[in-house]
């Protein structure tokens, strides 16, 4: 068998690839039509579609607004959150509270002007995944945080529904009811 008649193995730059094709073609794009609307050159779609190179972070992005789909579906067939042990993922676990600590624990290490940077980012993103009205609790509620941190200490020698079921009784979260 010469080199040509080798077949590729199915690797998970292949299979990916694969993803990306059939995805274009079930919404009919052509590879130009794609590489367009993803502002990527065409060239870059074969690349990926051949499985001779896996899209970059901007790039996945771009494609998967472009199909339609999300990032994940692309490099893993399914929009099911997949757990990670990466650094970068640390917070994104399911757990609200680990989450929240974690960040503050971030907080703690930036300069002001990172944390400046780092909050408006943040308060983009959550503006863009809430409607108004949810944008506006959302902003309530960090107005009554430091009433949330004076239970702190209490919060952290119960579950968390309970702590959160006590906050409610005591009116911590009275603000934030419709």
């Amino acid at each position: 068998m010469n080199a040509k008649q080798k077949s590729n193995p199915l690797t998970q730059d292949n299979i990916i690839g694969k993803r990306l094709k059939r995805e274009r073609k079930a919404k009919e794009f052509s590879q130009m039509a794609l590489a367009k609307k993803a502002d990527i050159s065409r060239s870059a779609i074969v690349h990926y579609e051949t499985g001779k190179v896996i899209p970059g972070g901007p790039e996945l992005i771009k494609l998967a607004a472009a199909l339609e789909i999300t990032p994940n579906f692309i490099l893993s067939g399914s929009d099911e959150y997949f757990s990670s042990k990466e650094p970068e993922h640390t917070l994104t676990a399911d757990n609200a509270f680990p989450n929240m600590i974690r960040t503050g624990l971030c907080f703690l290490e930036l300069d002001r002007e990172s944390r400046e940077a780092f909050s408006a980012m943040l308060l983009t993103m959550v503006k863009q995944k809430k409607t108004e009205k949810e944008f506006e609790k959302f902003m309530k509620l960090l107005d009554i945080t430091p009433s949330l941190f004076s239970g702190l200490s209490e919060m952290l020698d119960q579950p968390l529904d309970e702590w959160a079921e006590k906050m409610t009784k005591d009116g911590v979260f009275k603000e934030l009811e419709d």
